[in-house]
């Protein structure tokens, strides 16, 4: 998918800012709380976006920004995300809205992915409570610690991140991932707009507190690199951007590929991202047919260290390898 036009650009912008103000309107009085990551990119002052935002005065006995307090062994001081709030009644805020979509839109152009540059805008959310309380749920959940004992940041802060993984949570979990947050907007990495929610709590279930995953979880989650490095591959292969719902059928497909090339024994993470960019661009059971059934035996594996990189043997493939592969494996996809 190419970068679109400026026209075509600012329609999209036009839309889905209209779209989220008026649901803010509709659900949430107009409020919103912006999460920030600048892990990768620090905002700079004389952003156009830091100028706009500058010209939002918080609710009253809040600073402007409440920032998520991570452990700084893990990142710098800089690196800290934060939160903001913003009243969309009132044309500063609406206006910064506006802005944090055209720089979330811009930062899913294909070439800055590929390149590693990262999302900074993490999304919208909607709470009963304040911009501060958010920021100090994030603070915790955002360190975990894994079924192994490792404590790491899960980066729920990262939309590449939320996307796919809010699709693999059980409600429970999910209640304890968004805390006093009801409502999470964020871009699909097509530039669609996606509601999260918190589910109702339950009457006779405690609210919990604390997010634990499985260790099948933090297997997926490890893996979410060569997830995100695959879609961003075949999103700019597009020649129009596909649907919401395809979006997410197609991150079900790379989940699975994912899973089924750690079971071939794949680790290496341009391999993992090269298998699953074939289930995504050839065909999503692709590995069933006997040429990568005979493939896979010869790939670098734990119980075959003497073995070839995944990405190096499937080069060999001819054209007309993969057009066999394509057609004449079941459940093929046009």
């Amino acid at each position: 998918m190419q970068s679109a036009a400026p026209q075509e650009f600012y329609k999209r912008l036009s839309l889905t800012s209209s779209h989220l103000q008026q649901w803010l309107a509709d659900n949430a009085q107009g409020v919103c709380h912006l999460l920030f990551d600048p892990t990768l990119r620090p905002l700079k002052d004389d952003e156009q976006f830091a100028q706009v935002l500058a010209r939002v005065a918080p609710p009253a006995g809040e600073p402007a920004r409440c920032l998520v307090r991570l452990p700084e062994k893990s990142i710098f001081a800089w690196q800290q995300p934060w939160v903001c709030t913003l009243d969309t009644s009132g044309g500063a805020a609406s206006l910064a809205v506006t802005e944090s979509l055209r720089e979330a839109l811009t930062e899913l152009a294909p070439q800055p992915l590929l390149r590693g540059f990262g999302r900074r805008i993490s999304g919208w959310l909607v709470s009963p409570e304040p911009a501060k309380a958010i920021a100090a749920h994030l603070s915790r959940v955002l360190v975990q610690t894994t079924s192994g004992g490792q404590r790491m940041l899960l980066r729920l802060s990262d939309p590449a991140v939320l996307w796919p993984l809010y699709a693999l949570l059980t409600p429970t979990q999910r209640s304890a991932a968004f805390g006093p947050i009801r409502h999470w907007w964020l871009l699909d990495p097509a530039g669609h707009p996606v509601h999260l929610e918190r589910p109702a709590a339950e009457s006779d279930e405690p609210d919990p507190t604390r997010l634990v995953l499985t260790t099948e979880q933090w297997a997926d989650v490890m893996r979410l690199n060569a997830f995100n490095a695959a879609i961003n591959r075949w999103l700019a292969e597009q020649a129009q951007c596909p649907s919401a719902a395809y979006m997410a059928h197609m991150a079900g497909v790379t989940l699975l590929a994912l899973r089924r090339a750690a079971a071939h024994g794949l680790a290496d993470t341009d391999d993992l991202t090269r298998f699953a960019h074939h289930a995504l661009s050839v065909n999503p059971e692709f590995d069933r047919h006997a040429l990568m059934q005979d493939l896979l035996k010869r790939c670098r594996t734990p119980g075959n260290p003497s073995g070839e990189h995944y990405s190096a043997l499937s080069d060999e493939l001819s054209a007309t390898d993969w057009e066999r592969i394509r057609t004449e494996t079941p459940h093929a996809h046009g």
